[in-house]
C-alpha cells in the first residue's frame, strides 16, 4: 500500500513539490533531445568512401560521403520528381481541357450558323403570312391604312426591307444582325397576335349574322343561267335568280336558318319553298320535283327541304335560287362558296 504524499502537507508544499518534478521531467526531456540530436550529428558526419575501381591500371578513384550529403540528394530528388510529377499532371489536364475548348468552339460556331439560318427562315416565313393579316385586318377594320400596321416595313405587303435604325442599342455594342431580326420579328408577332385578336372579336361579334347569311349551295351542281338579263329565243327576259343544273331527285338545302313562309306551286317556278331568314334575308327554291317543308316550319342551315326537279317552266333537271335582301332581288353568286359554270 502506497503512502499518500500530501497528507500532511499544506498548499505551498504542494506546489513546490509540483514545481520540482515539472521541473525535473523538463530537463530530462531536454537532455534526451540532446542526446539525440548529438547522435544524429554523429550519425550525420560518419563518412562513406565510395571507389571507382577501372580495369585498367590507371588510379583508382575514391569519393568520401557523408549520409547528411547522401540524405540532401535524396530529397532534393524526390522534391524535383515531385514537382516534375505535378507538373505533369498539370500539363495533361490543361491539354484537356484546350481540346474540349476547341470541341465547344466548333459547336458553338455550328449553333450559331444555325441560329442565323433558323432566324432568316423564320423572317421569311412570318413575311409570307404579313400580307394575309393585313387583308384581314382591312376586311375587319375597314381601314385602307391597314399597310401601315407593321411600321411600313417589311414583307412582300410594301416590298420594303427592314433597316437597322441607327439609335439601335445593338449597333452601338456590334450586335449580331439577327439579334435585331429576332427583336424586330417579337415586335411583329405582338402586332399579328393584337390584329388577330382584332379578328377574332369581329367575328364573334358578327357571328349571328355570319350562321343567319345564306353562304352555302342549295344543290350540287353547277350554274345554268347567271343572275340579270338573259336570251331567251328572239327575246329578253330578267332573272331573279341562277338556275342550278343538277342530278334529278338531287337534295335541295335550305342555306339558312330560317322560317318556311311558302311551300307550294308557282305557274314559273313550280313546286316552289320561300324561306324567310334573319336580317332581312329571303331565299327561294324553285323546280322542284318534291318539297319536304310546309309552311310555318323552322328549318335549319344545310337541311332538307326538296328535291331537284324540272316543274314549271324548267326544260331541264335544275334548282332555281334567289336571293332577297329587304324588298330587292341581288346576284346569289357572292353567297355561294364556290362557283362552277357550265
Amino acid at each position: 500500500m502506497k503512502l499518500n504524499p500530501f497528507k500532511n502537507a499544506n498548499l505551498t508544499d504542494v506546489q513546490v513539490y509540483l514545481s520540482e518534478e515539472i521541473q525535473r521531467f523538463w530537463e530530462e526531456q531536454k537532455e534526451n533531445f540532446r542526446i539525440k540530436i548529438k547522435k544524429l550529428r554523429e550519425k550525420g558526419r560518419e563518412r562513406l568512401t565510395v571507389m571507382l575501381i577501372p580495369h585498367s591500371e590507371k588510379k583508382i578513384l575514391n569519393f568520401h560521403i557523408t549520409f547528411f550529403a547522401i540524405t540532401s540528394w535524396i530529397a532534393v530528388i524526390v522534391l524535383v520528381i515531385l514537382i516534375a510529377s505535378v507538373t505533369i499532371i498539370n500539363h495533361s489536364s490543361t491539354v484537356k481541357e484546350v481540346d474540349i475548348l476547341l470541341g465547344n468552339e466548333k459547336d458553338s460556331k455550328k449553333l450559331i450558323a444555325d441560329f442565323k439560318k433558323e432566324t432568316k427562315l423564320l423572317g421569311k416565313i412570318f413575311d409570307t403570312f404579313k400580307p394575309e393579316i393585313i387583308g384581314l385586318h382591312r376586311i375587319t377594320s375597314g381601314n385602307s391604312g391597314a399597310n401601315n400596321l407593321f411600321g411600313g416595313i417589311g414583307g412582300p405587303a410594301t416590298g420594303k426591307k427592314h433597316e437597322k435604325p441607327e439609335h439601335d442599342p445593338s449597333s452601338q455594342e456590334n450586335l449580331p444582325s439577327e439579334i435585331y431580326d429576332i427583336n424586330r420579328i417579337q415586335v411583329d408577332l405582338a402586332v399579328a397576335a393584337k390584329t388577330i385578336d382584332g379578328v377574332k372579336n369581329f367575328l364573334v361579334s358578327r357571328k349571328k349574322i355570319i350562321e343567319n347569311t345564306p353562304s352555302v349551295w342549295p344543290t350540287d351542281g353547277y350554274i345554268g343561267n347567271l343572275f340579270g338579263r338573259v336570251e331567251a329565243g328572239t327575246d329578253q327576259e330578267y332573272q331573279h335568280g341562277v338556275d342550278i343544273i343538277a342530278m334529278p331527285g338531287a337534295a335541295v338545302r335550305a342555306t339558312a336558318p330560317g322560317t318556311v313562309v311558302f311551300s307550294g306551286w308557282d305557274d314559273a317556278l313550280g313546286l316552289t319553298v320561300l324561306i324567310k331568314h334573319k336580317y332581312g334575308y329571303m331565299t327561294t327554291y324553285g323546280h322542284n320535283q318534291r318539297v319536304n317543308v310546309r309552311e310555318g316550319q323552322k328549318v335549319s342551315k344545310n337541311e332538307v327541304i326538296a328535291y331537284v326537279g324540272r316543274t314549271g317552266s324548267s326544260q331541264r333537271f335544275a334548282c332555281h335560287y334567289r336571293v332577297k335582301v329587304g324588298t330587292v332581288f341581288v346576284d346569289p353568286l357572292p353567297y355561294l362558296n364556290r362557283i362552277k359554270l357550265n
